[in-house]
């Protein structure tokens, strides 16, 4: 398996637990439509997980894809310590978590090809190379 393929399934499974917490602000609709609208972004990098998951075509890049992934996550992380953040109980396990997916996000963005390049390109030249 391709390592965004998993990534995407791991993140996927894991946001279950926020859509769920998401999905259970609806009870209350005004306050549960504008914390919806405030992780609108999140909800459609969600929906990308699965995709990629899945397989499914992109509209885009899955490099342009990993690159929004990270930055919402950072901005998240970055409006968790204002005013307009959404903290919860445990603040920093919401903070963990968009710092963690938004560095493994990162790594996705990094090329297939640069894993697969070449070794013997970068290598020494043997003795034999030397007289040649």
């Amino acid at each position: 398996m391709k390592l965004r393929k998993i990534v995407a399934g791991i993140f996927a499974f894991t946001g279950l637990w926020w859509v769920m917490g998401l999905i259970l602000t609806m009870l209350v609709p005004p306050i549960g439509i504008m914390v919806n609208l405030y992780f609108l972004p999140g909800w459609l990098i969600y929906a990308g997980w699965w995709r990629i998951l899945y397989a499914l075509p992109v509209k885009f890049s899955p490099r342009i894809f990993w690159l929004l992934s990270a930055l919402v996550h950072l901005a998240y992380f970055g409006l968790s310590y204002t005013d307009l953040g959404l903290t919860s109980l445990d603040a920093d396990l919401s903070r963990n978590w968009w710092l963690v997916i938004a560095g493994i996000s990162c790594i996705c963005i990094i090329p297939k090809n640069v894993a697969e390049q070449d070794a013997s390109s970068d290598a020494i030249p043997s003795v034999s190379e030397k007289l040649l």
